[in-house]
């Protein structure tokens, strides 16, 4: 059975409530957003949406309502999970969201395997767990779809989600910002998004977090999203994936905790978060940041990920409650 925490329920059950009493519609219809359908038994049940952007028409205002729009079928196609990690003596299956604690369970998943000369989780330095350590790792996208469905029955499976908003402006300052700017990122993205939305007449070698909010709901872009902001619906298919356990980024080490004792795999101890994650004073950090978008294109970036906030019972954070009118009640 699924286990969500109960506090997470609640705000569900409140989303749903005022969804339902808002008034509020949006003129163009939504083909890039998705829903998550619950069984009986509590596990999760969805069809890849297209290209993220501005929606039009009305949204689906309950996970079941957003499944169904996606209709998804028996077939599998392998590459709709490449972010699937597989570990076929634990029996488990990880979908991996990058910026929710992503490479601290690449280093569990590794570990798992044996084959890392390692008890600190610490020991394996991130560019090797993202670069040549991959290899010691198996993807269920390069397994057939027989291999696949099977696995999707019977082995356990887990991911951890984050608050939208809290999750792009993460990207953003871990690819576009500060002393060591990703090259690749600057490159692939940071200058062709520049070249299309700088103004006359701004400075600066970097991208402003304005420019890069200008892209994600431009719904012109040919690209697809890169993994890092795309959204968690997208990456992992709920309606799709009968999941056992969706944790949350916010509580990741009792989650992560409770993962691993649930799989066997006491030995292991999950990383600290106060170690890993340097920075704090989140509400702070998003009011900096958000508080320079106009309250349109902020509406417009809800809408662009209005399905992950469904599915996964997020609500808008508090810090960013009073920069617009939240449409939807969120």
């Amino acid at each position: 059975m699924m286990r969500l925490h109960p506090r997470r329920a609640v705000v569900g059950v409140l989303i749903c409530l005022a969804f339902m009493l808002s008034s509020a519609i949006i003129s163009k219809t939504d083909d890039s957003v998705v829903v998550m359908r619950k069984d009986k038994k509590g596990h999760v049940t969805a069809k890849s949406p297209s290209k993220p952007g501005p929606m039009s028409g009305s949204h689906p205002s309950t996970k079941d309502e957003y499944c169904e729009e996606k209709q998804y079928d028996d077939i599998v196609n392998p590459a709709m999970f490449k972010q699937f990690l597989v570990d076929d003596k634990y029996k488990i299956i990880y979908c991996q969201v990058p910026k929710a604690a992503c490479t601290n369970w690449r280093r569990m998943m590794l570990m798992l395997t044996g084959k890392m000369n390692a008890t600190d989780p610490f020991k394996l330095r991130s560019p090797l767990v993202h670069g040549v350590y991959d290899r010691h790792l198996t993807h269920l996208k390069d397994m057939t779809p027989d291999q696949i469905k099977y696995r999707l029955k019977h082995y356990y499976k887990f991911m951890f989600t984050r608050e939208p908003f809290e999750r792009v402006l993460s990207a953003f300052r871990n690819k576009f910002q500060g002393k060591n700017v990703n090259q690749f990122f600057q490159n692939h993205y940071g200058k062709n998004i520049m070249k299309r939305f700088r103004t006359k007449g701004q400075t600066g070698v970097k991208l402003t977090f304005y420019e890069f909010v200008q892209y994600l709901i431009d719904s012109s872009r040919s690209e697809p999203f890169n993994e890092h902001w795309e959204r968690i619906v997208d990456l992992c298919h709920p309606c799709k994936v009968k999941y056992d356990f969706i944790g949350s980024y916010s509580n990741i080490g009792a989650d992560s905790a409770f993962v691993l004792k649930r799989i066997g795999a006491t030995h292991l101890k999950f990383p600290d978060r106060s170690v890993t994650y340097k920075h704090s004073g989140t509400e702070q950090l998003l009011y900096q940041y958000y508080r320079e978008i106009p309250p349109g294109l902020l509406d417009q970036l809800f809408q662009v990920y209005y399905s992950d906030f469904l599915m996964f019972d997020y609500r808008v954070p508090d810090a960013l409650r009073n920069l617009t009118q939240w449409r939807f009640g969120f």
